[in-house]
């Protein structure tokens, strides 16, 4: 097997298919940045910077709604996705 062969093998998963597309759909159904979010959250701030289409930019700023915060709740990481990454 040539270098592709040997990076396949090499690939670690750390969420399984499912999981992992759940999470993605969330992430859409935000429309904000994956370390937008974090920074909020972090922070405590209610207000996200968000893809628009409209905007010159291509970002806006909204705030977190409560539908919002219930698919953030959705995607909280688990205590085992959490030690297989410490």
């Amino acid at each position: 097997m040539g270098a592709t062969g040997d990076a396949k093998k090499a690939a670690v998963r750390l969420l399984d298919f499912k999981r992992a597309t759940n999470l993605g759909i969330a992430l859409k159904r935000l429309k904000a940045p994956p370390a937008a979010l974090a920074g909020c959250l972090r922070g405590l701030h209610n207000e996200v910077p968000v893809e628009t289409t409209g905007d010159a930019t291509g970002l806006s700023v909204r705030s977190l709604g409560p539908d919002d915060l219930e698919i953030l709740v959705g995607v909280i990481p688990t205590p085992d996705e959490l030690a297989t990454l410490r």
